[in-house]
């Protein structure tokens, strides 16, 4: 006789339109209306069999139905063929208690029984209906979008949990929506770039981005860095290759900014010398070094001026 599991596993993505209003303690009903196939078969979209679907593979729903990507989301905008911005999904996985719950395994559509289980091990099941207290939710994940990484909620207080979860989501539309202004006012050329400056963009626009900040305590090297970054970025917000140069200097952070920049004052000189070295008896351009120079010592001069003020 085959063994019956005590416990199966569902995973979900829930979009910012509905996350909101989105009932976490409700019982579970199938999701949308069913379509007929050609025997007359109720089906969901792909043409399996319409229910809920659960799997008695745990890491089947955290890998793939709950857990939402970069991918998953509602466009907000579409900055070039490969570049979108997205509000991010959020996934719920559950765990079920089998005992008060009527199920089997669906019957899968042909073309789609080589993807069973999306290929984990174990088994799929299907049920037209889970009581409220037959689960449980064991994850609740916001996925990674274009300026943040993805954050798993603390759901030892589920109430707290899902509260925690609504800021988080508010949050990030807020930081997306500044960016989608700042992103259709700048030059087309630096679109075509973007996505190699997401580190930067998450940096200036993200969780706790230094745009949004004035409270910055300069005596603190994070702070000193976040701050000069700010004041550059008012500068020029379009300069991508030296805001991330700047924000790079957060690599060698000790003590000082100051001597972080001075030590690449120092290297850059030290640079410049040693190609002058090797190119002996040559007319070379040092303007490569000579431009460093000046947008180091720049960088100096305005750390000086904040301390100054």
């Amino acid at each position: 006789m085959e063994k019956v599991p005590k416990y199966l596993y569902r995973g979900i993505k829930v979009g910012i339109d509905d996350i909101f209003n989105f009932d976490f303690k409700g019982d579970i009903t199938p999701y949308g209306e069913p379509s007929l196939n050609e025997s007359g078969l109720e089906t969901i979209s792909d043409g399996n069999e319409y229910g809920i679907y659960m799997s008695d593979n745990k890491n089947m729903p955290l890998d793939v139905y709950g857990n939402p990507d970069i991918h998953d989301g509602k466009l907000v905008l579409n900055i070039l063929n490969d570049v979108f911005l997205l509000y991010p999904d959020v996934g719920i996985v559950y765990k079920i208690d089998t005992n008060n719950i009527s199920f089997h395994r669906p019957w899968i559509t042909d073309y789609l029984k080589g993807v069973y289980n999306n290929g984990y091990l174990g088994d799929e099941y299907v049920t037209d209906f889970i009581p409220k207290d037959s689960y449980e939710i064991i994850r609740i994940k916001v996925g990674e979008d274009f300026l943040h990484k993805a954050k798993v909620i603390d759901i030892s207080s589920l109430d707290l949990g899902i509260s925690n979860m609504k800021l988080e989501v508010k949050r990030r539309e807020e930081d997306i929506n500044n960016f989608v202004d700042y992103v259709k006012s700048m030059p087309y050329g630096n679109k075509t770039v973007l996505s190699m400056y997401k580190d930067l963009m998450r940096y200036l626009f993200g969780d706790n981005g230094v745009i949004k900040r004035d409270d910055f305590d300069l005596d603190n090297p994070e702070d000193a860095l976040a701050s000069l970054v700010k004041k550059e970025f008012n500068k020029d917000m379009y300069n991508f290759r030296d805001l991330k140069y700047i924000m790079s200097l957060k690599d060698d952070l000790n003590d000082s900014l100051e001597d972080v920049i001075i030590d690449r004052i120092i290297q850059n000189e030290n640079d410049k010398n040693d190609y002058l070295a090797s190119h002996a008896g040559e007319d070379v351009d040092t303007f490569y070094f000579d431009k460093n120079n000046d947008f180091l010592n720049g960088l100096l001069d305005d750390i000086k001026k904040d301390k100054i003020r």
